[in-house]
Protein backbone atom coordinates (compact mmCIF):
# COMPACT_ATOMS: atom_id res chain seq x y z
CA UNK A 1 0.00 0.00 0.00
CA UNK A 2 0.90 3.45 -1.24
CA UNK A 3 2.08 5.69 1.81
CA UNK A 4 0.05 8.60 1.91
CA UNK A 5 -0.30 11.37 4.50
CA UNK A 6 -4.30 12.90 4.48
CA UNK A 7 -6.30 14.14 7.32
CA UNK A 8 -9.60 14.43 8.49
CA UNK A 9 -12.18 17.05 9.45
CA UNK A 10 -13.49 16.39 13.09
CA UNK A 11 -17.32 16.29 12.71
CA UNK A 12 -19.95 13.90 10.63
CA UNK A 13 -17.70 14.26 7.68
CA UNK A 14 -14.62 12.74 7.30
CA UNK A 15 -12.62 14.70 4.18
CA UNK A 16 -9.55 13.11 2.59
CA UNK A 17 -8.26 16.28 1.65
CA UNK A 18 -8.16 18.07 -2.26
CA UNK A 19 -5.54 16.59 -4.32
CA UNK A 20 -4.76 13.53 -2.36
CA UNK A 21 -5.37 10.93 -4.11
CA UNK A 22 -7.00 6.78 -3.16
CA UNK A 23 -5.17 4.06 -4.26
CA UNK A 24 -7.13 0.80 -4.13
CA UNK A 25 -5.30 -2.10 -2.57
CA UNK A 26 -6.43 -5.56 -4.33
CA UNK A 27 -4.05 -7.12 -2.41
CA UNK A 28 -5.33 -10.72 -2.64
CA UNK A 29 -8.80 -11.80 -4.63
CA UNK A 30 -10.68 -14.13 -2.25
CA UNK A 31 -13.49 -15.97 -0.94
CA UNK A 32 -15.33 -13.29 1.00
CA UNK A 33 -18.55 -14.92 3.29
CA UNK A 34 -20.55 -13.70 5.24
CA UNK A 35 -19.45 -15.75 8.39
CA UNK A 36 -20.75 -19.23 9.11
CA UNK A 37 -24.59 -19.29 9.13
CA UNK A 38 -26.59 -22.45 10.75
CA UNK A 39 -29.14 -23.79 8.06
CA UNK A 40 -32.55 -25.82 8.17
CA UNK A 41 -33.94 -27.98 6.02
CA UNK A 42 -37.27 -28.31 4.98
CA UNK A 43 -38.21 -31.45 2.81
CA UNK A 44 -41.15 -31.18 -0.44
CA UNK A 45 -43.03 -32.96 -2.03
CA UNK A 46 -44.47 -32.86 -5.54
CA UNK A 47 -48.34 -31.75 -5.53
CA UNK A 48 -48.22 -32.78 -9.38
CA UNK A 49 -45.93 -34.82 -11.66
CA UNK A 50 -46.40 -36.57 -14.83
CA UNK A 51 -44.26 -37.07 -17.75
CA UNK A 52 -44.64 -36.00 -21.54
CA UNK A 53 -43.98 -38.37 -24.92
CA UNK A 54 -43.23 -37.08 -28.20
CA UNK A 55 -44.23 -40.35 -29.49
CA UNK A 56 -48.05 -39.97 -28.47
CA UNK A 57 -48.32 -36.01 -28.22
CA UNK A 58 -51.75 -36.33 -27.00
CA UNK A 59 -51.38 -39.23 -24.16
CA UNK A 60 -51.09 -37.62 -20.54
CA UNK A 61 -49.19 -40.10 -17.67
CA UNK A 62 -50.60 -38.12 -14.61
CA UNK A 63 -51.23 -41.25 -12.63
CA UNK A 64 -47.99 -43.44 -13.81
CA UNK A 65 -45.86 -44.65 -10.67
CA UNK A 66 -42.75 -43.91 -13.05
CA UNK A 67 -41.46 -41.06 -15.17
CA UNK A 68 -39.65 -41.68 -18.23
CA UNK A 69 -36.86 -39.45 -19.27
CA UNK A 70 -35.28 -39.21 -22.93
CA UNK A 71 -33.94 -37.22 -25.43
CA UNK A 72 -35.75 -35.78 -28.15
CA UNK A 73 -32.89 -36.06 -30.82
CA UNK A 74 -34.38 -39.17 -31.96
CA UNK A 75 -37.71 -37.84 -32.20
CA UNK A 76 -39.10 -39.80 -29.52
CA UNK A 77 -38.42 -37.42 -26.43
CA UNK A 78 -40.12 -37.70 -22.88
CA UNK A 79 -39.61 -35.09 -20.39
CA UNK A 80 -40.87 -35.33 -16.37
CA UNK A 81 -42.03 -32.28 -15.03
CA UNK A 82 -42.86 -31.97 -11.15
CA UNK A 83 -44.87 -29.16 -9.93
CA UNK A 84 -43.65 -27.95 -5.70
CA UNK A 85 -45.68 -25.88 -3.49
CA UNK A 86 -42.83 -24.58 -1.15
CA UNK A 87 -44.40 -22.86 1.70
CA UNK A 88 -43.30 -21.94 5.19
CA UNK A 89 -39.91 -21.04 4.79
CA UNK A 90 -38.92 -17.95 7.70
CA UNK A 91 -35.46 -17.25 5.85
CA UNK A 92 -33.21 -17.27 2.95
CA UNK A 93 -32.92 -19.48 0.57
CA UNK A 94 -29.00 -20.73 0.87
CA UNK A 95 -29.41 -23.73 -1.74
CA UNK A 96 -31.99 -26.83 -2.63
CA UNK A 97 -31.83 -29.67 -4.45
CA UNK A 98 -34.33 -31.89 -6.12
CA UNK A 99 -34.02 -36.25 -5.04
CA UNK A 100 -35.18 -38.30 -7.64
CA UNK A 101 -35.43 -42.15 -7.11
CA UNK A 102 -34.27 -44.23 -10.17
CA UNK A 103 -35.66 -47.56 -10.65
CA UNK A 104 -33.95 -48.02 -14.18
CA UNK A 105 -30.55 -45.31 -14.47
CA UNK A 106 -27.76 -46.40 -16.38
CA UNK A 107 -25.15 -43.60 -15.41
CA UNK A 108 -26.79 -41.77 -18.71
CA UNK A 109 -26.65 -37.78 -18.27
CA UNK A 110 -30.01 -36.04 -17.39
CA UNK A 111 -30.69 -32.64 -16.75
CA UNK A 112 -32.99 -30.77 -14.78
CA UNK A 113 -34.25 -27.45 -16.06
CA UNK A 114 -36.14 -24.87 -15.02
CA UNK A 115 -39.58 -23.94 -15.87
CA UNK A 116 -41.50 -20.50 -15.42
CA UNK A 117 -45.18 -21.40 -16.06
CA UNK A 118 -46.42 -23.48 -13.75
CA UNK A 119 -50.19 -23.82 -14.77
CA UNK A 120 -50.39 -27.26 -16.17
CA UNK A 121 -52.07 -30.10 -13.93
CA UNK A 122 -51.07 -33.35 -13.58
CA UNK A 123 -54.04 -34.94 -15.43
CA UNK A 124 -53.69 -32.10 -18.45
CA UNK A 125 -50.04 -32.10 -19.62
CA UNK A 126 -49.36 -33.42 -22.63
CA UNK A 127 -46.52 -33.59 -24.87
CA UNK A 128 -48.47 -30.68 -27.59
CA UNK A 129 -49.53 -28.47 -24.48
CA UNK A 130 -46.53 -28.45 -22.30
CA UNK A 131 -44.52 -25.79 -21.02
CA UNK A 132 -41.90 -24.72 -22.17
CA UNK A 133 -38.43 -25.79 -20.52
CA UNK A 134 -36.18 -22.74 -19.54
CA UNK A 135 -32.86 -22.69 -18.29
CA UNK A 136 -30.44 -25.66 -17.50
CA UNK A 137 -30.25 -26.36 -13.72
CA UNK A 138 -27.77 -28.87 -13.33
CA UNK A 139 -27.14 -32.55 -15.06
CA UNK A 140 -26.56 -35.76 -13.22
CA UNK A 141 -25.75 -39.55 -14.46
CA UNK A 142 -28.38 -40.91 -12.98
CA UNK A 143 -27.83 -44.43 -11.27
CA UNK A 144 -30.04 -47.95 -10.67
CA UNK A 145 -31.62 -47.88 -7.15
CA UNK A 146 -31.03 -44.56 -5.25
CA UNK A 147 -31.94 -40.92 -5.58
CA UNK A 148 -30.05 -38.79 -7.30
CA UNK A 149 -29.45 -35.47 -6.43
CA UNK A 150 -29.78 -32.51 -8.74
CA UNK A 151 -29.14 -28.86 -7.12
CA UNK A 152 -32.20 -26.24 -8.18
CA UNK A 153 -30.66 -23.45 -6.31
CA UNK A 154 -31.14 -21.14 -9.36
CA UNK A 155 -34.85 -21.73 -9.31
CA UNK A 156 -35.73 -21.83 -5.34
CA UNK A 157 -35.76 -18.15 -4.00
CA UNK A 158 -38.43 -18.11 -1.74
CA UNK A 159 -41.93 -19.36 -0.94
CA UNK A 160 -43.59 -20.15 -4.54
CA UNK A 161 -45.08 -22.71 -7.06
CA UNK A 162 -42.04 -24.03 -9.07
CA UNK A 163 -42.27 -26.43 -11.87
CA UNK A 164 -39.28 -28.73 -12.37
CA UNK A 165 -38.54 -30.73 -15.56
CA UNK A 166 -36.20 -33.42 -16.36
CA UNK A 167 -35.17 -34.67 -19.64
CA UNK A 168 -32.56 -37.15 -20.32
CA UNK A 169 -29.61 -35.89 -22.52
CA UNK A 170 -29.40 -39.24 -24.59
CA UNK A 171 -31.69 -41.52 -26.23
CA UNK A 172 -31.63 -44.15 -23.71
CA UNK A 173 -35.00 -43.93 -21.61
CA UNK A 174 -34.59 -43.71 -18.10
CA UNK A 175 -37.39 -43.85 -15.70
CA UNK A 176 -37.61 -41.90 -12.13
CA UNK A 177 -40.58 -42.83 -9.23
CA UNK A 178 -43.76 -40.49 -9.08
CA UNK A 179 -45.48 -38.96 -6.25
CA UNK A 180 -47.67 -41.86 -6.82
CA UNK A 181 -45.06 -44.85 -5.28
CA UNK A 182 -43.10 -44.86 -2.12
CA UNK A 183 -39.59 -43.82 -3.12
CA UNK A 184 -41.62 -40.46 -3.86
CA UNK A 185 -39.35 -37.48 -5.47
CA UNK A 186 -38.13 -34.99 -2.22
CA UNK A 187 -37.61 -31.33 -3.00
CA UNK A 188 -35.11 -30.16 -0.10
CA UNK A 189 -34.51 -26.37 0.60
CA UNK A 190 -32.03 -25.38 3.14
CA UNK A 191 -32.64 -21.61 4.64
CA UNK A 192 -31.00 -19.51 7.07
CA UNK A 193 -31.82 -20.24 10.51
CA UNK A 194 -34.38 -18.09 11.92
CA UNK A 195 -31.61 -17.17 14.58
CA UNK A 196 -30.41 -14.51 11.24
CA UNK A 197 -31.79 -11.72 9.71
CA UNK A 198 -31.70 -10.16 7.06
CA UNK A 199 -30.77 -6.10 7.08
CA UNK A 200 -30.31 -3.30 4.04
CA UNK A 201 -27.43 -1.37 3.73
CA UNK A 202 -27.51 2.39 2.86
CA UNK A 203 -24.77 1.63 0.79
CA UNK A 204 -24.76 -0.88 -2.58
CA UNK A 205 -23.99 -4.46 -1.58
CA UNK A 206 -22.62 -7.59 -3.67
CA UNK A 207 -24.39 -9.96 -1.75
CA UNK A 208 -27.33 -10.34 0.92
CA UNK A 209 -26.61 -8.98 4.10
CA UNK A 210 -27.66 -11.98 6.53
CA UNK A 211 -26.53 -10.94 10.23
CA UNK A 212 -26.98 -13.13 13.28
CA UNK A 213 -26.94 -9.93 15.78
CA UNK A 214 -26.62 -5.96 15.16
CA UNK A 215 -24.99 -3.59 17.83
CA UNK A 216 -28.66 -1.41 17.40
CA UNK A 217 -30.26 -4.26 19.52
CA UNK A 218 -28.12 -3.91 21.79
CA UNK A 219 -27.52 -0.16 22.55
CA UNK A 220 -24.32 -0.07 21.50
CA UNK A 221 -23.53 3.87 21.09
CA UNK A 222 -22.65 5.17 17.55
CA UNK A 223 -21.97 8.48 18.08
CA UNK A 224 -18.36 8.19 18.83
CA UNK A 225 -18.68 9.87 21.66
CA UNK A 226 -17.87 7.17 24.41
CA UNK A 227 -15.48 4.06 24.22
CA UNK A 228 -17.47 0.82 23.00
CA UNK A 229 -14.98 -1.33 22.26
CA UNK A 230 -16.56 -3.69 25.20
CA UNK A 231 -19.37 -3.50 24.07
CA UNK A 232 -18.18 -4.37 20.30
CA UNK A 233 -16.13 -7.40 22.15
CA UNK A 234 -19.32 -8.50 23.96
CA UNK A 235 -21.78 -8.51 20.54
CA UNK A 236 -18.46 -11.20 18.46
CA UNK A 237 -18.47 -13.11 21.60
CA UNK A 238 -21.99 -13.62 21.46
CA UNK A 239 -22.02 -14.81 17.78
CA UNK A 240 -19.61 -16.74 18.84
CA UNK A 241 -21.24 -18.68 21.11
CA UNK A 242 -24.49 -18.70 18.72
CA UNK A 243 -22.02 -21.50 16.48
CA UNK A 244 -21.18 -18.12 14.37
CA UNK A 245 -22.48 -15.48 12.23
CA UNK A 246 -21.90 -11.87 11.50
CA UNK A 247 -22.39 -9.21 13.98
CA UNK A 248 -23.20 -6.00 12.29
CA UNK A 249 -22.76 -2.15 13.23
CA UNK A 250 -25.02 -0.06 11.38
CA UNK A 251 -24.42 2.91 9.81
CA UNK A 252 -22.11 5.42 12.69
CA UNK A 253 -18.76 6.12 14.48
CA UNK A 254 -17.91 3.83 17.29
CA UNK A 255 -14.95 4.54 19.65
CA UNK A 256 -12.83 2.21 20.17
CA UNK A 257 -9.88 2.94 22.60
CA UNK A 258 -9.57 -1.00 23.14
CA UNK A 259 -8.43 -3.98 21.33
CA UNK A 260 -10.99 -5.88 19.59
CA UNK A 261 -10.41 -10.24 18.90
CA UNK A 262 -12.95 -11.56 16.22
CA UNK A 263 -13.48 -15.20 17.12
CA UNK A 264 -13.37 -18.08 14.54
CA UNK A 265 -16.30 -18.56 12.52
CA UNK A 266 -17.29 -14.49 13.10
CA UNK A 267 -17.01 -11.72 10.42
CA UNK A 268 -17.52 -7.92 12.04
CA UNK A 269 -19.39 -5.76 9.42
CA UNK A 270 -20.98 -2.66 8.79
CA UNK A 271 -21.68 -0.22 6.18
CA UNK A 272 -19.77 0.67 3.66
CA UNK A 273 -19.40 3.59 0.61
CA UNK A 274 -16.54 3.21 -1.93
CA UNK A 275 -14.74 6.58 -1.41
CA UNK A 276 -13.68 9.18 -3.59
CA UNK A 277 -11.26 11.77 -3.72
CA UNK A 278 -12.42 14.99 -1.98
CA UNK A 279 -15.63 13.77 -1.03
CA UNK A 280 -17.42 12.73 2.99
CA UNK A 281 -16.44 9.45 3.82
CA UNK A 282 -19.39 7.61 4.75
CA UNK A 283 -20.84 4.30 6.68
CA UNK A 284 -19.65 2.36 9.83
CA UNK A 285 -16.49 4.64 11.34
CA UNK A 286 -14.68 2.83 13.59
CA UNK A 287 -12.93 5.61 15.26
CA UNK A 288 -9.63 4.13 17.12
CA UNK A 289 -7.88 6.11 19.84
CA UNK A 290 -6.03 3.76 22.06
CA UNK A 291 -2.44 2.81 21.19
CA UNK A 292 -1.11 6.62 20.22
CA UNK A 293 2.28 6.25 20.45
CA UNK A 294 2.44 2.93 20.62
CA UNK A 295 4.68 -0.06 18.80
CA UNK A 296 2.90 -3.07 19.92
CA UNK A 297 2.66 -5.31 17.40
CA UNK A 298 -0.56 -6.23 18.33
CA UNK A 299 -3.94 -4.90 15.93
CA UNK A 300 -6.71 -3.41 17.11
CA UNK A 301 -8.56 -5.69 15.25
CA UNK A 302 -7.28 -8.85 15.44
CA UNK A 303 -8.78 -11.90 13.65
CA UNK A 304 -8.53 -15.41 14.95
CA UNK A 305 -8.54 -18.42 11.88
CA UNK A 306 -11.99 -18.45 9.90
CA UNK A 307 -12.89 -14.73 10.79
CA UNK A 308 -13.37 -12.00 8.50
CA UNK A 309 -13.77 -8.04 8.78
CA UNK A 310 -16.38 -6.25 5.96
CA UNK A 311 -17.44 -2.96 4.76
CA UNK A 312 -15.88 -0.73 7.38
CA UNK A 313 -13.90 2.48 7.72
CA UNK A 314 -10.92 3.06 10.20
CA UNK A 315 -10.46 6.53 11.75
CA UNK A 316 -7.49 8.08 13.89
CA UNK A 317 -9.19 11.65 15.06
CA UNK A 318 -5.90 12.25 16.71
CA UNK A 319 -3.43 10.97 14.28
CA UNK A 320 -1.61 14.59 13.01
CA UNK A 321 -0.23 14.14 9.33
CA UNK A 322 1.95 17.10 9.92
CA UNK A 323 3.43 15.15 13.44
CA UNK A 324 3.21 11.35 12.61
CA UNK A 325 3.48 9.36 15.68
CA UNK A 326 3.47 5.50 15.90
CA UNK A 327 0.03 3.50 16.73
CA UNK A 328 -0.51 -0.49 16.61
CA UNK A 329 -1.88 -1.98 13.25
CA UNK A 330 -5.22 -1.65 12.90
CA UNK A 331 -6.41 -5.27 11.44
CA UNK A 332 -4.79 -8.35 10.70
CA UNK A 333 -2.96 -11.08 12.69
CA UNK A 334 -0.65 -11.63 15.78
CA UNK A 335 0.78 -15.08 16.83
CA UNK A 336 1.66 -15.02 20.03
CA UNK A 337 3.11 -17.76 22.20
CA UNK A 338 0.49 -18.06 24.82
CA UNK A 339 -3.06 -16.28 25.77
CA UNK A 340 -5.57 -15.11 24.01
CA UNK A 341 -3.86 -14.12 20.89
CA UNK A 342 -2.15 -17.85 20.23
CA UNK A 343 -3.01 -19.61 17.10
CA UNK A 344 -2.93 -18.95 13.41
CA UNK A 345 -4.86 -16.51 11.50
CA UNK A 346 -5.67 -18.84 8.83
CA UNK A 347 -9.16 -18.10 6.21
CA UNK A 348 -9.07 -15.11 7.34
CA UNK A 349 -11.19 -12.48 5.05
CA UNK A 350 -11.03 -8.58 4.56
CA UNK A 351 -12.99 -6.92 1.81
CA UNK A 352 -14.18 -3.16 1.21
CA UNK A 353 -12.31 -1.56 3.73
CA UNK A 354 -10.93 1.94 4.59
CA UNK A 355 -7.91 3.17 6.33
CA UNK A 356 -7.96 7.01 7.17
CA UNK A 357 -4.69 7.90 8.70
CA UNK A 358 -3.66 4.48 10.31
CA UNK A 359 0.03 4.32 10.30
CA UNK A 360 -0.15 0.56 9.43
CA UNK A 361 -2.79 -0.68 8.21
CA UNK A 362 -3.02 -4.70 7.95
CA UNK A 363 -0.12 -6.44 9.51
CA UNK A 364 0.51 -10.00 10.14
CA UNK A 365 3.01 -11.08 12.94
CA UNK A 366 4.67 -13.78 15.02
CA UNK A 367 5.92 -13.01 18.67
CA UNK A 368 8.30 -15.89 18.22
CA UNK A 369 9.91 -14.60 15.19
CA UNK A 370 11.37 -18.61 14.69
CA UNK A 371 7.74 -19.39 14.31
CA UNK A 372 5.60 -19.21 10.80
CA UNK A 373 2.89 -16.42 11.24
CA UNK A 374 0.89 -19.02 9.18
CA UNK A 375 -1.29 -16.26 8.03
CA UNK A 376 -3.72 -16.86 5.20
CA UNK A 377 -5.14 -13.63 4.44
CA UNK A 378 -8.30 -12.95 1.69
CA UNK A 379 -7.95 -9.20 1.02
CA UNK A 380 -9.88 -7.07 -1.53
CA UNK A 381 -11.17 -4.09 -2.10
CA UNK A 382 -8.77 -2.18 0.63
CA UNK A 383 -8.34 1.87 0.35
CA UNK A 384 -6.10 3.63 2.05
CA UNK A 385 -4.10 6.39 3.95
CA UNK A 386 -1.62 4.22 5.64
CA UNK A 387 1.21 6.48 7.37
CA UNK A 388 3.95 3.95 7.59
CA UNK A 389 2.93 0.93 5.99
Amino acid sequence: MKNIIGSVTKGPDRLIPPGRSLMAACMLAGLLASGNQALQAADFNPIADSYTDEAATSENNGTNTRLRVRSSASGDGQIAFYKFDVSGLSGPVSDASLHLYSNSGSNEPVTAYAVSDSSWTENGITWSNQPALGNALDTVNVVDGAYNNFDVSDLITGNGTYTIAVQGDTSVQQTLRSREHADLPILTVNTYSSEFSVVASPYPTDDVLVISESAADHGIVSDGSVDVTSDIQDLLDLVQSKGGGTAFLPEGTYRIDGNLIIPTGVWLRGAWEEPTPGQPINGTVLAIYGGRNSTSSIPVIHHLESSGSKDLVFWYPEQDPTNIVPYPPTVGGYRAIDGDYKGLQRAVGMTNLTFVNSYIAISAIAEDSTQSVGSHFNINNVYGTALYR
